[in-house]
């Protein structure tokens, strides 16, 4: 009851706050406000709403499958670091410097360049200048922003926060309007069980209806084999251990809720999204996990996002004999769709050079 008063307080600023997009929307579509294009080839990841639709998730799959054809860039404003302007991620990057998730593309995959920038379209002149045809350029959300036109718009919605059930911030969680998903070239329902039935996808496909041109498609996570962040060696939880879970993650529930089928003993410590872990916070953990060791074999299980925070206390872990673990996870297209989602951004990309 509580939630539904604190909604309805809520309304008139939700109100006000979707009259400013449509407002917005309409001058760019107009163009009275100016949205920049370019001829390096562009795919935008993104989404209408706050919070965890899978961004980082389906940009690795899409490099996944595109790095061996073309020269990929990524490019992302870097949210949460704490330098400004246009660099290059290297060796040396940190998540203070490039952004926690730009930081784990590019462990993941070193051999394309990752470059953050708060100001795509200067980002993209820049890249432009050097590029050739095989250059491709993936904008992490930017979907939104609308200060660059892109050749793909690949936008994600959340199956159990899907755009179309949703509403304006802050009763809702949408931070643009239903209707900027007809600027999708592909739209993605991410999140979704395993076993989604085809008579759910259908229900879900009459639900988006805007363009039958626009294809949509639906993904799960699926979660790799947990392993040592500092040896790499593979950890198999057994029932009797016990597990901290660490996560700094918009959605927690998943992972937290994964780990479950290893252990009948999870204990949580959570952090808002993109924490930027402090010294007190390591050592709040370490404490927490020596105490339980006492007891049981005990396991501090993260992120991959929140490991490349975490990286820059290996020393302290190490010091107290503390090693922390990941449990990594990849986006899966469901029903066999997989190689039609690729054809169609590969025929794009063919037809736009």
């Amino acid at each position: 009851m509580r939630f539904n008063k604190l909604k309805y307080v809520l309304f008139p600023i939700s109100f006000l706050y979707g009259i400013v997009i449509h407002i917005r929307n309409f001058l760019f579509d107009k163009q009275i406000l100016h949205s920049s294009s370019f001829k390096v080839p562009t795919i935008c990841i993104g989404n209408v709403a706050v919070g965890g639709t899978g961004k980082t998730p389906m940009a690795e799959f899409i490099i996944r499958h595109l790095k061996d054809d073309y020269k990929i860039i990524l490019l992302s404003r870097g949210y949460k670091r704490l330098t400004k302007g246009f660099i290059v991620a290297n060796s040396n990057s940190t998540a203070e410097d490039i952004g926690d998730e730009p930081l784990q593309i590019y462990k993941k995959f070193p051999d394309i360049k990752v470059i953050v920038c708060e100001k795509r379209a200067e980002a993209l002149a820049i890249i432009e200048q050097e590029a050739d045809s095989k250059t491709l350029v993936i904008l992490d959300d930017a979907f939104q922003h609308r200060a660059v036109t892109t050749d793909q718009n690949i936008v994600l919605t959340d199956y159990s926060h899907i755009y179309y059930k949703d509403f304006f911030l802050p009763v809702g969680s949408l931070r643009d309007q239903r209707s900027s998903m007809r600027r999708a070239t592909q739209i993605i329902v991410t999140k979704c069980p395993e076993n989604l039935s085809k008579k759910e996808r259908q229900t879900i496909l009459k639900n988006i209806n805007y363009d039958p041109n626009i294809p949509v498609h639906f993904s799960t996570m699926q979660y790799g084999k947990i392993y040592n962040a500092f040896t790499q060696n593979l950890y198999v939880p057994e029932k009797k251990d016990t597990i901290i879970a660490l996560t700094g993650i918009a959605r927690p529930q998943p992972f937290i809720q994964y780990l479950h089928q290893y252990s009948d003993n999870i204990q949580t410590e959570i952090f808002p999204d993109h924490h930027a872990f402090t010294e007190k916070d390591i050592q709040s953990l370490i404490d927490k996990y020596l105490a339980l060791r006492k007891n049981s074999n005990t396991f501090i299980v993260t992120t991959e996002k929140d490991a490349v925070r975490l990286e820059k206390y290996k020393s302290i872990f190490q010091k107290s004999h503390v090693d922390f673990f990941i449990l990594p996870l990849e986006n899966s297209i469901l029903f066999q769709e997989e190689n039609q989602l690729i054809g169609t951004i590969t025929k794009h990309l063919n037809n736009n050079q």
